[in-house]
């Protein structure tokens, strides 16, 4: 009886581990197919946007220089999604890009200052944080007031970075909890990238928006 209990003990033990066993590798399977999707869904916009580009700039040069600029700023972003660090000279590039675009949808009647400094942008950073806060000023802020412009300053040297952003409010702008949530998210990035080795701040007045960001190097950055 001790055999037989045992064996069918066995048995039963043996059919949950096969059972345990395909489940896992069905799961794994999926998270490959997954993992082979996000390689290959972002190639094939690439390219598309590529091919689409190449029509379109031989008909409307404005609309062939958008058309890349927006293919670069999202290139940049798919792969800022594989690491938590990025150089500051590619974070500056994204900017450029989106920047680029602006000047093409606004021409004329876009009213900005942008000034940076610094050639040493050796050093990293995380990805999306600068443009996410340039991003804000053109989201909530007013573009075409030639007396009060969106102003952006960056600073790069080597004992840090310098950001600073200011832009006129909207009267409609409403939006305050998603720009404190992205501020938070922000704030918390930079607190696993650079602990006790920045100053972020913030000034929301009635009619205004402002954002510093101070970064000191650290060893290894």
């Amino acid at each position: 009886m001790t055999f037989f209990s045992f064996a069918y003990w066995y048995y039963i033990k043996s059919i949950q581990e096969e059972k345990l066993r395909r489940v896992t590798e069905e799961k794994l399977l999926k998270t490959e197919i997954a993992f082979l999707k996000a390689q290959i869904n972002p190639h094939f916009l690439f390219n598309t946007l590529n091919f689409v580009y190449s029509d379109v700039a031989g008909l409307s040069r404005r609309s062939g220089e958008a058309l890349m600029s927006l293919t670069r700023l999202m290139r940049y972003s798919v792969e800022s999604t594989k690491s938590e660090q990025n150089t500051v000279e590619k974070e500056l590039e994204a900017i450029d890009e989106y920047l680029k675009l602006q000047k093409l949808r606004f021409g004329d009647r876009l009213a900005l200052n942008y000034t940076r400094q610094g050639n040493l942008l050796v050093f990293s950073m995380p990805p999306l944080i600068l443009i996410s806060l340039v991003e804000n000023a053109f989201k909530y802020g007013i573009q075409d007031d030639f007396t009060d412009p969106i102003e952006i300053k960056v600073r790069v040297d080597a004992s840090g970075l310098a950001f600073w952003c200011r832009n006129k409010k909207r009267l409609d702008f409403i939006d305050k909890e998603t720009t404190a949530l992205g501020h938070t998210n922000i704030r918390r990035r930079l607190e696993m990238a650079f602990p006790d080795h920045f100053d972020l701040k913030a000034l929301d007045s009635v009619t205004h928006f402002e954002v510093g960001l101070d970064i000191t190097w650290e060893e290894g950055h």
